[in-house]
């Protein structure tokens, strides 16, 4: 599917005159930045589809100016937005553009970034096999990026979405050695720096406690989900927060 033709599938505006939202000697080129960082708020926030006018009109934005960078960050965006709210097929087309622009942008860590999204989808459809490949070649390309902490950063998370491909595999050994990998690399990142540190915690030991649950090691399974709640501002973070109680619920001793 071409740019334009998923402007007009997945978009939430109307068709608008350019000078309704751009104001006139104003760069689109940096308003379109803008209203991808509101767009990227909206969706850690948990507010997907706020986040779908503003992104669809990043992507208008970056199709005249010609940047392909924002392109393929706002797909990406976009695309995340469409998977929160069960729209798989949209997600996919998202990402599989994201892809696309990533490839001739000549920045390794926006390809990752698309991969990741990628291998995220066929995770929760339980692909697993196809999750694991994306997230290898994920890891392999977030050691060119020039930004050692976004680079630490996104190798935990890969790292521990890759163990979860593992566990679904069946190696439950390697998704264990993997997760702890994660956990590594998470306490490199300084916690003032990493605005998701916190988050990124919550979701390795979550993983880490289902895979030991899944390995029939309740107890240290509990370790995991309990050190998950305990994390500062857990409660703040809903979704990991209620995968950690129902984890841990779930490994209590009958």
């Amino acid at each position: 599917m071409g740019l334009t033709r998923l402007l007009e599938t997945t978009g939430r505006l109307p068709r608008l005159q350019r000078g309704a939202i751009s104001r006139q000697n104003e760069d689109e080129r940096e308003e379109g930045r803008a209203l991808a960082g509101l767009g990227a708020v909206a969706l850690i926030s948990g507010r997907g589809e706020e986040a779908i006018p503003q992104l669809t009109t990043t992507l208008s934005f970056a199709e005249r100016a010609g940047d392909r960078w924002l392109a393929g960050m706002s797909l990406s965006l976009l695309g995340r937005a469409h998977q929160l709210h069960g729209r798989t097929e949209a997600a996919l087309d998202c990402f599989g553009l994201a892809y696309t622009y990533a490839e001739t942008s000549g920045r390794p860590s926006l390809l990752s970034r698309a991969l990741y999204c990628i291998g995220d989808v066929h995770l929760s459809l339980g692909r697993h096999r196809e999750a694991r490949g994306m997230f290898r070649r994920a890891l392999d390309l977030v050691t060119q990026s020039a930004d050692q902490s976004a680079d630490t950063a996104e190798q935990a998370l890969l790292l521990a979405r890759l163990g979860t491909a593992q566990e679904g595999i069946g190696d439950l050994d390697n998704a264990l050695s993997l997760h702890h990998e994660a956990l590594a690399a998470h306490e490199l990142l300084d916690p003032l720096k990493e605005p998701q540190y916190n988050r990124l915690e919550m979701d390795i030991r979550c993983r880490l406690g289902q895979t030991y649950a899944t390995a029939g090691r309740l107890g240290e399974a509990r370790e995991q989900f309990r050190a998950a709640l305990t994390v500062p501002g857990a409660e703040a973070h809903t979704f990991e927060y209620a995968r950690a109680e129902a984890g841990l619920a779930a490994c209590q001793p009958t």
